[in-house]
């Protein structure tokens, strides 16, 4: 009887353990989860940034290049401007 108690704890020891690692394991994947989760909104907060400022640049861009051909009109119109 002693080595079938034996073995029936060592059993019993082994299921718990694997019942231990699988819930370890269990909390790991929740925990990237999570953390892939805050990595996406952080994506995300960093792609629109990076969108609002290439719109900002290309305004700017735009902005100064009306400039340019109102004062490039505005010297053709006085003859100032040398061809």
């Amino acid at each position: 009887m002693s080595p079938f108690i034996l073995l029936i704890t060592v059993a019993l020891a082994f299921v718990a353990y694997l019942i231990w690692r699988f819930k370890q394991i269990q909390r790991e994947v929740e925990h990237l989860l999570k953390v892939n989760a805050s990595l996406e909104q952080e994506k995300v907060r960093l792609t629109q940034q990076r969108n609002n400022q290439r719109e900002r640049k290309r305004n700017e861009n735009n902005t100064n290049g009306a400039n340019r051909a109102e004062l490039l009109e505005r010297l053709q119109q006085s003859k100032d401007l040398r061809d």
